[in-house]
């Protein structure tokens, strides 16, 4: 299972996640890809983000909280961190 959230993104990101996921309300896709989809929209989605944000999670049964997040940031305004097997999410203002 995996899970993508979009925020202020071109719409190229739109055409890469909907080769591959459904499109469950604005800028939220999910659905069920193999590990090979898994990396394709790990290695693109970089690269059509420009200055929004995407936040994906898909599910792993070997992490501590049962899934792995992954955030691309064009911004820079906010970062996942593991603390101790717990996953964080820390925003910072910009001044």
């Amino acid at each position: 299972m995996l899970v993508v959230s979009l925020k202020s993104v071109p719409p190229s990101c739109e055409k890469v996640l909907l080769t591959y996921l459904y499109k469950f309300r604005h800028n939220l896709y999910g659905g069920d890809v193999t590990k090979r989809v898994l990396e394709y929209i790990l290695s693109e989605l970089p690269r059509h983000v420009g200055t929004g944000n995407a936040i994906i999670m898909w599910k792993n049964s070997k992490a501590p909280c049962g899934f792995e997040l992954f955030e691309i940031t064009g911004d820079g305004n906010s970062l996942a961190l593991d603390f101790d097997g717990i996953l964080l999410m820390k925003n910072s203002a910009k001044s």
